[in-house]
């Protein structure tokens, strides 16, 4: 779960109409999250959007389980980055 700096970053990822941050040596993070059902990592499947002042934002966030087909929408708080 994210919190702290870990979830601002999502905040402003998400803002920014992004789907990763990138860290100081390069690497970029993926936002993902955990399957409610089986605990294993699921990515993005689909994002929607709307149109802010400073251009388009996501608004919210799908993911998709990789083990289990499983999709759901969690709260901000329970996406991560990898």
């Amino acid at each position: 779960m994210a919190a702290g700096k870990e979830l601002e970053e999502i905040k402003q990822a998400l803002k920014a109409n992004r789907l990763f941050i990138t860290v100081e040596s390069g690497f970029q993070k993926m936002i993902s999250a955990n399957c409610p059902k089986d605990g294993a990592i699921a990515t993005v499947h689909t994002t929607y959007t709307t149109r802010g002042a400073a251009g388009p934002e996501i608004t919210g966030v799908r993911f998709r389980c990789t083990v289990c087909g499983h999709t759901f929408t969690p709260k901000l708080e329970e996406m991560v980055l990898r």
